[in-house]
């Protein structure tokens, strides 16, 4: 999978570059990615392609202001996010349902600082966990690569993968939870 981070990045440096090759070959490597990605969460397999040519068209607008030396892979997948949202909620306004006015939404109050002590407190425990397992749950669960990518990256079995991962999540779990 480092292969192909590297390979993407590289080839949107060179693209902002003006290499239309290089911008060519990125999007050709990211359309079975994206693909991969939105057609679980999609009703109608007709929208696949739809939105894909959305996401599509949001890299490539979007490609100039890819901040080099940063990992490309979330930030395609930030756009794959947004677009995502964004069509599904023009599908549903089409349809007939309306959004809330702001002013019918009941503040609650986002509470930033407890959600970045939660951060802090989530990457303190990680470090408990031992280097390989932390690694395991920093791909699957952060990063979310596949199961079968991070097995063959680690020369593991995938039932390995899911079961390490599986009880990162849980030990992460019963750590925070601890008073």
């Amino acid at each position: 999978m480092d292969e192909i981070k590297e390979k993407w990045d590289a080839l949107a440096l060179a693209a902002q570059s003006g290499d239309k090759l290089a911008y060519h070959a990125l999007l050709i490597a990211l359309i079975p990615y994206i693909r991969k990605i939105i057609a679980p969460g999609l009703a109608n397999p007709d929208w696949v392609d739809d939105l894909l040519q959305d996401i599509l068209m949001g890299v490539h607008k979007s490609l100039a202001r890819y901040m080099p030396g940063q990992p490309f892979r979330p930030w395609v997948n930030a756009i794959i996010r947004y677009r995502r949202a964004e069509f599904l909620s023009q599908h549903y306004a089409s349809m007939g349902h309306k959004k809330a006015p702001l002013d019918a939404v009941e503040e609650k109050g986002v509470d930033l600082l407890g959600f970045f002590q939660t951060l802090e407190d989530i990457e303190r425990v990680l470090q408990q966990l031992p280097e390989k397992q932390q690694q395991i749950f920093y791909l699957v669960r952060i990063e979310g690569v596949s199961i079968r990518e991070v097995a063959k990256q680690m020369a593991m079995s995938e039932s390995a993968i899911k079961v390490s991962a599986h009880r990162s999540a849980a030990k992460l779990k019963e750590i925070l939870q601890q008073p």
